[in-house]
């Protein structure tokens, strides 16, 4: 970006420059403009009905520009990869009611700012049919609006910034916004919001991060970040974090913003059309992603992940899965007031081809949920749900919450977290872990009924437990009911010491620690 100092406030308005040529041009030629190249005070209009290229030799200032080509056509902004274009007041893009065609901006910066916030790209003012498209380069604006719908505003690749917040939309009817898109080539695409309230109306249609419109081989990646106290975004259509053969996508909440999706569509990390290895992160305190009124789902493609971390907080207010139809997919929730809260049933591994899911529960974070289910068909494998002195309630207010383990492995690892479920169920050869630290395990409470089938395991790991030497009793699961047992020869124990195994402890099954070698269970 060139150096040119920011105006304070927007400026006083000077005079009209009208661009003349119907051809290519340079912006500071004078024999393109009538009555001569705008100025620091004056607007720059553009009106002619033709396709052609204004390409920049050198940083520019003034405070507005306008679109107003009645006949169609497309203009392009080359502003150059070193050179900045810095309008202080306003970029208007079809202020005409009869404003009819396309402006692309390929390469530079343009800049609509001011020191007082206010500087504002404004797409369609007066209705009209003229529409903005942000190929390459760069795009900084205070404030975009779209004030009569339409949503003629397109973000195949380059990076926009937004600072003071963000209103389009759709008019009333249905349409896709798409951050991100191989038509044009493999651009890379990053919307920074920085600041303000953000709406996108689209309707019911979808918002899109990543799309390669079927064009071959290209491929492209797109980053949404939403980033800062107070920063908001409202999204009425559904949400998508990789889609339709697109690549490495994702989705960035953090230091305090808040995304909330309002469709009762589901919110979909790697859709089944997309490539997989997708990110959606909500980190920071006071971060949240909220899906209002969906159910999410993390893959229905492989290799996509959700990390929530640092005091961030993702709400779900139906159904949840990661691995739904995708395998090999990763949850991460970590660190001390961090939560993944769902309203209904989570599911680890749902459908066909979703092996090899894992969800880890660390350093405090937070999952609650309805209730939940481990490895949702039998016919898959491999699916874990690893709680590392975190915590994982499965509970409701009429006490029928169930965690389910059907289909995989539950290792509850340290003794700092906490595991509670209204009902527990181990059945289909699964496998309930403990991984013990230097001071013991994680109890797991069962508020009513522990359902042990007769291929239901137990594995504890002692290698780690720091006490060798001295008798001590460790109580693994505590229950206010119990039907079935794990079957001797379903239970192992790994570590230096002799254990006693009882599974009928006045409601608690307990490990007894003597010092070295076998185990002994007690029916």
């Amino acid at each position: 970006m060139g150096a040119i100092g920011l105006l304070a406030g927007s400026p006083a308005q000077g005079g009209d420059s009208f661009w003349t040529s119907s051809e290519n041009g340079t912006f500071s030629d004078p024999g393109n403009w009538s009555p001569g190249v705008p100025g620091t005070l004056d607007s720059a209009n553009f009106a002619n009905n033709a396709t052609y290229t204004v390409s920049w030799s050198a940083d520019a200032i003034n405070a507005e520009a306008r679109y107003n080509a009645s006949g169609g056509g497309e203009l392009t902004w080359s502003v150059g990869g070193a050179n900045t274009w810095r309008l202080t007041d306003r970029l208007v893009v079809g202020q005409d009611a009869a404003s009819f065609g396309t402006v692309w901006h390929t390469s530079g910066t343009i800049a609509v700012t001011n020191t007082s916030g206010t500087g504002e790209l404004v797409i369609r003012e007066n209705a009209g049919f003229a529409g903005f498209s942000l190929r390459d380069g760069t795009l900084i604006a205070d404030r975009i609006t779209a004030p009569n719908g339409g949503f003629t505003w397109n973000f195949f690749g380059g990076t926009l910034t937004t600072t003071k917040g963000v209103d389009v939309g759709a008019g009333g009817s249905t349409v896709d916004f798409v951050l991100g898109s191989a038509y044009y080539g493999p651009h890379a695409a990053v919307w920074n919001v920085a600041g303000g309230t953000n709406i996108i109306d689209i309707g019911t249609g979808r918002f899109r991060i990543g799309h390669n419109n079927a064009q071959g081989t290209w491929r492209e990646s797109a980053t949404l970040n939403i980033t800062g106290p107070g920063t908001v975004m409202t999204n009425s259509g559904r949400f998508f974090v990789g889609a339709d053969n697109s690549l490495s996508n994702s989705l960035v909440v953090s230091n305090g913003a808040a995304l909330y999706c309002m469709s009762p569509n589901d919110t979909i990390i790697g859709t089944t059309a997309s490539l997989g290895n997708s990110t959606g992160v909500v980190t920071g305190t006071n971060s949240l992603w909220a899906m209002q009124n969906s159910g999410f789902i993390v893959g229905n493609a492989p290799s996509n992940t959700l990390i929530v971390s640092a005091g961030g907080r993702l709400t779900v207010a139906s159904y949840a899965g990661l691995g739904w139809t995708g395998g090999a997919c990763r949850g991460l929730v970590t660190g001390m007031d961090s939560w993944w809260d769902v309203g209904g049933t989570m599911t680890i591994g749902f459908g066909a081809g979703s092996s090899s899911n894992l969800l880890t529960v660390a350093a405090g974070g937070t999952v609650r949920a309805n209730d939940l289910v481990l490895g949702g068909d039998l016919a898959n494998s491999g699916n874990s749900l690893t709680v590392s002195n975190g915590n994982l309630y499965v509970t409701n207010g009429a006490s029928t919450a169930t965690l389910e383990v059907r289909n995989g492995v539950l290792t509850v690892a340290g003794s700092s977290g906490n595991v509670n479920a209204d009902t527990l169920t181990v059945a289909n050869g699964s496998t309930l872990k403990f991984v013990a630290d230097a001071a013991g395990v994680t109890r797991v409470t069962v508020d009513d009924t522990l359902t042990l089938d007769a291929t239901a395991k137990l594995d504890v790991d002692l290698t780690g437990y720091g006490s060798a030497g001295a008798s001590q009793e460790l109580v693994l699961v505590e229950y206010g009911s119990k039907s079935g047992s794990f079957a001797p020869g379903n239970i192992t124990v790994n570590g230096p010491f002799d254990t006693i195994l009882d599974q009928d402890d006045d409601g608690r099954i307990t490990l007894r620690i003597v010092y070295a070698g076998t185990i002994v269970v007690v029916e």
